[in-house]
Order: C-alpha cells, then sequence, then structure tokens
C-alpha cells in the first residue's frame, strides 16, 4: 500500500496545528519524517495531546524503532506481507483502506491495536484469502494459497476495532509459514461486519465455500484456538 504527498502533507500539518512541528524538525531523515507522521496519524488515541514532551517521547521511541526501514519504501510497514513467521497476525495498516470502504457510514472508527477482550462489545469469525510460503529450506514445498484463512473480527467500545488474522501451518515439514494477505478479501470481510454491526444495511461480499482446496484444521491455527468458522 502506498502513501500519497497529500496524505503525508496534511498529516504533517496536524502535527503543526497540535504543536509538535518541533519533533519533525529533529528529524534527520525525510524518510522517517514519512513513518513517525504515518504512525501519529493511526495511533493519535494512544497518545498524550495534552502534554507535548509525552508525545515527543514517543516519536522519540518510534523513531528509534522504525529508522532501520526508512531507506525501503516498500517495507513490512506498509504491506501486508510477514517476514516472521507467527500464530496470528493484525494489519493496521490497512486501517484507512478499511475507513475508506465504510465510508460515511459510521463515525470515527479506530483500530484497537491491543489483542485483548478489554472494552469487547462483540466478535465475529470469518474467512479472508492469502498465500503462504514455506520458509524451510529442507522442505519440498515452497508455498500453498488458501481461500479459508482464518480470521477473527472484534468490536470495542467507542467505534473501535481490530481483526485478528491466523497463520497456516505447511503440511509437508509442520512449520508455520509466511503469509501474504489478500488485502482485498480483508477490507471487505471487514468492512461489512462493521456495517453490519452498526445497523447498515449492506449486501454480503461473495463466498463460495466449494471454492479451493480443502480446508485441514490441523494446519490452521485459528482452528487451534477455536477461532476458525469451519
Amino acid at each position: 500500500m502506498a502513501w500519497s504527498l497529500l496524505e503525508v502533507g496534511s498529516t504533517n500539518k496536524t502535527f503543526r496545528e497540535e504543536g509538535f512541528e518541533p519533533c519533525l524538525h529533529n528529524m534527520k531523515s525525510r524518510m522517517t519524517r514519512y513513518y513517525i507522521s504515518q504512525l501519529y496519524k493511526y495511533h493519535l488515541h494512544i497518545l498524550d495531546r495534552k502534554h507535548n514532551s509525552t508525545v515527543c517521547e514517543h516519536v522519540a521511541v518510534a523513531i528509534s524503532h522504525y529508522k532501520p526501514y526508512a531507506t525501503n519504501a516498500k517495507s513490512q510497514l506498509l504491506h501486508s506481507k510477514m517476514a516472521t513467521p507467527q500464530s496470528s497476525y493484525m494489519f493496521p495498516n490497512l486501517h484507512q483502506r478499511v475507513v475508506d470502504a465504510i465510508g460515511d457510514d459510521i463515525d470515527s472508527v479506530w483500530f484497537n491495536e491491543l489483542n485483548t477482550a478489554k472494552n469487547l462489545k462483540d466478535d465475529h469469525k470469518t474467512n479472508v484469502m492469502g498465500s503462504f510460503k514455506c520458509n524451510n529450506k529442507e522442505c519440498r514445498k515452497s508455498g500453498w494459497t488458501s481461500k479459508v484463512v482464518a480470521i477473527l473480527i472484534r468490536s470495542y467500545l467507542k467505534n473501535g476495532y481490530n481483526a485478528l488474522v491466523f497463520n497456516q501451518r505447511c503440511k509437508s515439514c509442520m512449520r508455520l509459514g509466511t503469509l501474504t494477505l489478500d488485502e482485498q478479501s480483508y477490507v471487505e470481510r471487514v468492512s461489512y461486519r462493521l456495517k453490519k454491526w452498526a445497523g447498515v444495511e449492506v449486501k454480503a461480499p461473495y463466498y463460495n465455500q466449494k471454492e479451493g482446496p480443502r480446508h485441514r484444521s490441523e494446519l490452521c491455527e485459528g482452528c487451534k484456538t477455536g477461532n476458525c468458522r469451519h
């Protein structure tokens, strides 16, 4: 996913309006400023807007964390390919696309990056699509695709939400795969569910359970945790 210069410029304007311009001026790398401006844009709810020093501390930590990625505009931060295999993932970088898909139907939707049941209102199990790569050099299987990638969508108080996407294991060596998410299916599923919870009339996304290979529960991390609809 690529951000436009207009989006970056408007986000920097938000910094100036909030009185955080010194934080931006102290950044040596333009690309680092780019990432931190995006960080601020989508994480504003976790920052203390009343104390500039607190915000500057958050930005300083963010710079030190994200600067190694600043030379690569196609880093993991802006894409849905996860380099380190783990049981499940969240994709806050797709939040704006979800907001765009919702349109004016729901106000002030925000993404909760905490994997928590605190302030949970509702949840829903469904599926998205994706592809997986096996990184085991000794394994004969290089990768696979799936139209049944488990996802748990959750809603929180004050229009918050998140979505947990579950990994799959290689059927040959049983190691966790590297997931590349089908972003469009994710955006469609999440935006649809948020609209349904809000009482908005909406047509369900197309889904054919018979398409694709058979879903194997022993390879699905969602099935193991009881978070898969199959």
